[in-house]
């Protein structure tokens, strides 16, 4: 199968979240890893004009070293562990053991944001062109692999990190984008969110408040794909924001700006917004909001909210 339709099942997965309950896939109440961001996202390797890697005899590219950040919520509290590797998916997207796998980390930790240093070796790279149906020459995956466990809950997970043809011209790799801020207000008259001096947002039960996540106009990056003609398609990136929390209701699971085309038009796309009403609990205490931004090719950003509900 080829890698690219490898990763639209991994991403069709995600979306239906990891509890195997009714409850909403935005709603955390168990060990969960909402987003996985590897930094930077794509790799650029030189090629002549038809996606073929310009390496002379004997001699290997410097190949990336990344960064792989888990994105952790575990609401029962307590430790997580985990451990990432690097290998080539068989047709249950898990590590095939026939080919090479390699650990890049393990340990334990407190939930949250956990990194682990991502160095893809020659051997991993050979084997993933190898899997790869166009072998390829429009580009490949290297797929990062991994478990987060804590008590008896464990949650698999999978991450490409993507390896670009430059088809012989000059090409800037992807990068993350990055939500800069939450606003709040109703639709065209949103405001910055103001939060008190401890960094919490104070609400009251069942009150209902809009957040908009900005996302700079500079981080819908421009790019260039390449038709089965091997012509170059001008692109840019269109964002889309999923919405986690511990408590309270989301109005939505995630919002796009991406068109479908099987079902809307050019004029629906110009009313796409990113923005999204939370309805408070009716009990007092803490809520962690998690809003998580995808460029829709492999780059991820989030931004966290810590909400207090009172009378």
């Amino acid at each position: 199968m080829n890698a690219r339709a490898l990763l639209l099942i991994v991403s069709c997965l995600g979306a239906l979240g990891c509890s195997d309950n009714f409850d909403s896939p935005s709603l955390v109440i168990d060990l969960r890893v909402l987003a996985l961001q590897a930094d930077p996202p794509e790799y650029v390797y030189p090629t002549d004009g038809n996606g073929v890697p310009k390496i002379e005899e004997g001699e290997i590219p410097a190949l990336p070293a990344s960064k792989l950040t888990m994105l952790v919520a575990n609401p029962e509290g307590g430790k997580v562990s985990y451990v990432v590797k690097g290998c080539v998916l068989d047709s249950n997207l898990a590590c095939d053991p026939t080919g090479p796998v390699v650990e890049f980390g393990k340990g334990e930790s407190e939930p949250g944001e956990l990194s682990v240093n991502i160095l893809v070796g020659q051997e991993l790279v050979e084997k993933s062109i190898e899997a790869d149906m166009a072998h390829g020459i429009f580009g490949f995956v290297v797929w990062i692999a991994g478990e987060v466990t804590s008590g008896d809950q464990s949650v698999p997970f999978v991450k490409s990190f993507l390896f670009s043809p430059d088809f012989g011209v000059p090409k800037v790799p992807n990068s993350n984008p990055e939500i800069s801020e939450l606003r709040t207000g109703e639709k065209d008259k949103e405001v910055p969110l103001s939060v008190g001096k401890d960094g919490f947002l104070a609400a009251k039960r069942d009150e209902a408040i809009r957040f908009l996540p900005v996302i700079p106009e500079e981080d819908r990056e421009d790019y260039t794909i390449r038709n089965f003609e091997l012509k170059p398609v001008d692109m840019t990136e269109e964002m889309t924001v999923s919405f986690f929390a511990t408590c309270g209701t989301f109005g939505a699971e995630a919002k796009s700006e991406v068109l479908n085309v099987a079902f809307e038009t050019e004029e629906d796309k110009e009313d796409k917004d990113l923005g999204v009403e939370w309805t408070a609990p009716s009990e007092d205490g803490p809520c962690t909001l998690w809003f998580v931004a995808a460029d829709g090719r492999g780059g991820i950003g989030w931004r966290k909210l810590v909400v207090m509900v009172g009378p």
